[in-house]
């Protein structure tokens, strides 16, 4: 039997994540979201067109 490994860290999906965003913000179809910084709250950049916004997720506990 192989022995399974527990997870230590994770991360959000960027494209998931950033579809997520723009149906909850009403953004534009051209939105990308991408990781900028991995720590213990995950910053994601998001870009919609001509603006540009960052989203932190925080880590539970």
């Amino acid at each position: 039997m192989t022995e399974k490994l527990k997870t230590i860290n994770s991360s959000l999906s960027p494209n998931k994540l950033g579809k997520l965003i723009r149906q909850k913000y009403s953004l534009s179809d051209k939105t990308e979201c991408s990781i900028s910084r991995f720590a213990m709250n995950y910053l994601y950049i998001v870009y919609d067109d001509e603006n540009k916004y960052v989203f932190r997720v925080y880590t539970h506990n």
